[in-house]
């Protein structure tokens, strides 16, 4: 078992992470296994790789609850992470 860790990156419009949100992994996914949830297109034929942002970064936060819901259906986290993420982001949106 692992710890999946959603961190901060730095980039033109923030220095830090909005929330950080941990998960204990399960199943022992590799690096790659998640790597994969990106690159390979899920029932819908939708890749994560192809998500084409603002200038300003809108729509990561989407874009972060796909992934997150990705890696719960693979079983590599708990299920109901992904509702997790999604509350976060509303409280996040809903104040400040």
């Amino acid at each position: 078992m692992g710890i999946l860790f959603l961190s901060e990156k730095s980039y033109g419009y923030s220095h830090s992470a909005a929330h950080r949100r941990s998960f204990s992994t399960m199943r022992s996914p590799t690096v790659g296994d998640i790597i994969d949830l990106i690159f390979i297109a899920d029932e819908n034929n939708v890749k994560l790789d192809g998500y084409r942002l603002s200038p300003t970064g809108q729509g990561r936060a989407y874009w972060t609850y796909n992934f997150i819901e990705r890696i719960e259906k693979a079983g590599y986290i708990e299920r109901g992470a992904a509702e997790v993420v999604f509350e976060d982001i509303q409280w996040h949106w809903a104040n400040n």
